[in-house]
């Protein structure tokens, strides 16, 4: 089809789009970031229009597909184009979050309960120095700590530039681990 279409045909992007998912699916990420990127090639809104919804979906799964290979620089000109063509919003909004990862012992003693975090957001949607400032159960403290450390916002823009935003704070509510069925 590449040869047959120019790179910024809505089809292709379209074909590249549902590959990408298809790569994503079968954890083979580095191919779906290549499909997403040629989607974006074809969904790319023209300099100084506003960007699409097709255009916003493929950013934000680029978001997730860096952050999850660890490429969390390649993330950030994304980030950073998602938060400046987003709506206004009076909270911080989460663009990726990486699941929270529990010992052991929090499993088999199929723990639950909440942890309460505050953190700044930096220029490059990046979590910076989070701080427990009220938790169920310290065993839970950790895995709630890397969970954010992990985890991607949109910039706030003032006057068109990112600029750190001190003060989030979020509650990170975890579910006991329900019962194992094995036949």
């Amino acid at each position: 089809y590449t040869v047959e279409v120019a790179p910024n045909d809505f089809r292709l992007g379209l074909m590249s789009y549902h590959k990408s998912i298809i790569a994503a699916r079968e954890n083979l990420s580095n191919e779906a970031i290549e499909y997403l990127m040629g989607a974006l090639t074809a969904f790319k809104a023209p300099a100084g229009e506003s960007i699409g919804d097709l255009e916003r979906t493929v950013r934000t799964r680029l978001i997730a597909a860096y952050e999850n290979t660890s490429q969390r620089d390649a993330a950030t000109e994304h980030c950073l184009v998602l938060a400046a063509n987003q709506e206004f919003s009076p909270t911080a909004r989460s663009i990726f979050r990486k699941d929270a990862v529990f010992s052991d012992a929090v499993m088999e003693q199929k723990l639950g309960g909440s942890v309460t975090l505050a953190f700044t957001i930096d220029e490059q949607g990046y979590v910076v120095d989070p701080t427990i400032q009220a938790s169920d159960d310290q065993r839970l403290n950790e895995p709630a700590l890397t969970m954010i450390k992990g985890s991607r916002y949109l910039p706030r823009l003032v006057d068109g530039q990112p600029v750190a935003t001190p003060g989030i704070v979020f509650n990170a509510n975890f579910e006991p681990p329900s019962e194992v069925t094995t036949q």
